[in-house]
């Protein structure tokens, strides 16, 4: 009886810490995860000497206005230059909905489009940078866009 009471109080202290572990990583998934898409993106650009958009999808063939990411995104070779996913236009990858944990949003970043030079710039050819910020619930995340075309990733606090 004595060890079955030890063992509930461990369980009991444990489990905060593990839920933050578990929340921390499912983060760092999100994240490595737009990064990784975002990257491919940029190559896939400069490899085929297009332009290759990633912008939130829910239903993985078109782009949802907006910027909510969380609900997925896809990358897809934007012939038409106008960073909306359109008949013809190929889609490369498509990225699911994460966890429900993870709020995904961006600073005016509903799209993001590279050139055939690897730099992100706007349907209007202005360049593209910003920031997405990927929120937990006891951490959070931001990727940046610079205007290059690189992203980095850093701790960050919730801005939506």
């Amino acid at each position: 009886m004595t060890a079955l009471s030890v063992a509930a109080v461990l369980v009991v202290l444990a489990a905060p810490a593990l839920r933050d572990l578990i929340g921390g990583q499912r983060l760092a998934l999100s994240t490595q995860t737009l990064v990784g898409s975002l990257s491919y993106a940029r190559s896939e650009a400069i490899r085929r000497s297009t332009r290759v958009t990633v912008c939130p999808s829910m239903n993985e063939s078109t782009c949802d206005a907006g910027s909510a990411w969380n609900r997925g995104w896809i990358v897809f070779v934007d012939l038409d230059g106008d960073g909306q996913a359109s008949e013809g236009e190929t889609v490369l990858r498509v990225t699911g909905k994460q966890s429900d944990e993870i709020e995904i949003g961006g600073n005016s970043l509903s799209n993001v489009s590279y050139g055939p030079d690897g730099k992100a710039r706007k349907p209007s050819g202005a360049w593209q940078f910003g920031s997405i910020y990927l929120c937990g619930t006891q951490r959070s995340k931001r990727i940046v866009l610079s205007a290059s075309g690189r992203v980095r990733q850093e701790h960050s606090q919730c801005v939506q």
